[in-house]
């Protein structure tokens, strides 16, 4: 493995306005060559070549189809991803999430030039957040659960078990006939057979302790998000720094992708959906920035009480959460699921903290 002054050259550091940071420099062909077996495997895993199985590729059959210098271009990816880590440690750069990379010459047996945009942590001063918090956690509010609402959801069930009663009548081709709607009145009647029959329920009494219980831990939870939000908000509001033109167009791309994941979900493709409300991506950006500048602005307030009182998460909650998350996105990197878990249980431990302040 290449030394920490041979994952780079040259290098040239510039600051530049709104906390980011230009980072010129190259890599040594030497280093960049010690990532073509991962280069190859990343290709193997990517491509699909007929008469050969994903991720067993063999070398010959990926260069005919990419060629060398595709190779190479791979193999400067995964050095530059070793390299980044190393500057900002080395150069004490205090990076928010990852950078915009830009390779600037790329030559078998050369040394790769490269050319990095960093968001840094910007300056700063919190105001007194220990005494906003201990303000906005001291109104205490008893969780109610109305009748209307255990009602309300009563009556959504025995809607939910008409129509799954409904859509087991075929008809004369043997399809299922469309749920019909009647009046609330002639609804299926909540009694012992019925709660039996959709869930662990020993009758009608248990079902309406158990729901009860269920919707007062929901207003219980939205409280808290509520409370969490107030606390935010309250600190925003005393505090002001210049955000990072990069750390916002991360938040704004963690929007697109959030989205574009719930449409499709719908079952209709993004392009589609955009010619139906008549917008484009600009569109939706130009509308998105406040929000995305909001967001941004309350990930680096957190982080800096994160920094200033020293609020980690242990290794073990991490791996387990990362695990978990593998599981159900397999086609997402381990990096990756690592860092927005990281993220997420900081952030939500800096909350506790805040919550749990005691009275001075």
């Amino acid at each position: 493995m290449p030394t920490e002054n041979e994952k780079y050259t040259n290098i040239q550091i510039k600051n530049l306005d709104n906390s980011e940071v230009e980072v010129t420099g190259e890599i040594p062909f030497q280093t960049v060559a010690t990532h073509r077996p991962k280069a190859l495997k990343h290709l193997s895993n990517t491509f699909t070549i007929d008469g050969f199985r994903q991720g067993h590729i063999p070398e010959n059959v990926l260069i005919a189809k990419v060629g060398e210098i595709g190779i190479l271009e791979e193999m400067a990816n995964e050095a530059l991803g070793e390299t980044f880590v190393a500057i900002i440690e080395d150069k004490n750069i205090k990076a928010l999430g990852r950078p915009h990379i830009t390779i600037t010459k790329l030559a078998p047996q050369n040394p790769v030039g490269f050319r990095m945009l960093i968001a840094t942590m910007p300056e700063i001063n919190l105001p007194e957040y220990k005494e906003i918090a201990q303000t906005i956690m001291s109104k205490k509010e008893e969780v109610i659960v109305e009748q209307k609402e255990i009602d309300d959801a009563t009556l959504q069930i025995r809607k939910a078990v008409h129509h799954h009663r409904q859509s087991g009548i075929l008809g004369p081709d043997g399809k299922p006939l469309p749920s019909i709607e009647i009046p609330d009145t002639e609804l299926p009647p909540l009694d012992d057979a019925m709660v039996k029959s959709i869930g662990d329920f020993k009758d009608t009494a248990d079902f309406t302790t158990k729901l009860t219980e269920n919707i007062k831990t929901e207003k219980a939870i939205r409280a808290k998000e509520k409370k969490r939000a107030e606390i935010l908000e309250k600190i925003l509001q005393k505090t002001t720094f210049r955000l990072p033109r990069l750390f916002v167009e991360s938040e704004l791309a963690k929007m697109f992708a959030q989205f574009e994941g719930d449409v499709a979900r719908a079952g209709i493709s993004f392009e589609e959906y955009l010619k139906q409300i008549k917008k484009t991506p600009d569109d939706l950006r130009k509308e998105w920035l406040p929000d995305a500048e909001g967001r941004a602005r309350g990930e680096l307030i957190l982080h800096e009480i994160a920094e200033k009182e020293q609020i980690t998460v242990p290794e073990h909650e991490i791996k387990e959460a990362t695990d978990n998350l593998m599981k159900r996105h397999k086609d997402v990197s381990e990096e990756n699921i690592r860092d927005y878990v990281r993220h997420i249980l900081t952030n939500s431990k800096v909350f506790e903290f805040l919550e749990n302040i005691e009275s001075p």
